[in-house]
């Protein structure tokens, strides 16, 4: 094999597949990845799910996240990944605190935390990662609960949602930077 003066392309999954890569170092560019979070604290309201506003991107490498209504919309069919992180002020004995993970306006995964004991805690987080097959067009986002009978600040440190696609699942022809 004779490698190429500087770095090609491959697609695969089309008519013909074309380029040249060293078999031992091959670098992939996944172009669907996105993480977000908050630019200022957040009030959520005591019992009441509230959509996250998670209007700054650490990174968004296909521009499918909405920074104005705080959602994210999958590009092409395939099994995603997402990690979502929630820290909040000042906890309470005895709540109740809970991470949503919404696709299309339902339920797909609810991360859930009950804080028991003492309130002598200045911080703490919620949340967790799930992998799900979603369908190119579905809109995902994330909410937030909690029931500490007042309402209470999220943190714009420690809460973060992130995405990327982990395999498609259809055949469909991506493009890959080789290097």
């Amino acid at each position: 094999m004779v490698a190429p003066a500087s770095p090609t392309t491959l697609t695969l999954g089309g008519s013909s597949s074309s380029g040249t890569a060293n078999p031992t170092i091959l670098n992939i560019d996944n172009p669907y990845k996105f993480r977000v979070y908050l630019s200022g604290a957040q009030t959520i309201t005591n019992g009441t799910f509230t959509t996250l506003q998670f209007n700054t991107k650490s990174y968004d490498t296909n521009t499918n996240f909405n920074t104005s209504n705080y959602t994210y919309t999958v590009p092409i069919s395939g099994i995603y990944h997402f990690d979502c992180w929630v820290s909040q002020d000042a906890p309470v004995p005895d709540i109740r605190c809970l991470v949503r993970l919404r696709k299309n306006g339902s339920d797909t995964t609810i991360f859930d935390t009950i804080q028991t004991g003492d309130s002598t805690t200045n911080k703490f987080l919620v949340g967790g990662s799930d992998t799900i097959l979603l369908t190119s067009g579905d809109v995902m986002l994330l909410d937030y609960y909690q029931s500490t009978g007042a309402s209470k600040t999220v943190n714009v440190i420690g809460t973060m949602f992130s995405g990327y696609l982990v395999c498609p699942t259809t055949a469909t022809a991506l493009t890959f930077n080789l290097s």
